[in-house]
């Protein structure tokens, strides 16, 4: 088992680290899931960001996200940093 932290920003600036076990045989697919697989999608991105308050829950998106997808760590091991995201 590998420790991932996904940390995720919305347009208003809230910002949290969504943190999961992910199977060694998975990370390979890891990015994928974050950029073009279900974790891409504003729908499932909310759910993370917004600790499953269902409230909140944005639809699917076309297009550009409205949560960003901040940084991606694996055991300590950056998989993801995405330099126009960074706080200012």
């Amino acid at each position: 088992m590998k420790h991932v932290i996904a940390t995720l920003r919305d347009t208003e600036g809230y910002q949290r680290d969504y943190e999961y076990d992910i199977e060694d045989e998975l990370i390979d697919s890891l990015v994928f899931m974050w950029e073009d697989g279900n974790y891409a999608c504003d729908c499932n991105r909310s759910l993370f960001l917004y600790e499953w308050d269902e409230s909140r829950e944005l639809k699917c998106n076309s297009g550009s996200n409205e949560i960003k997808l901040v940084s991606l760590v694996c055991d300590g091991e950056v998989y993801y940093e995405d330099a126009n995201s960074r706080r200012r």
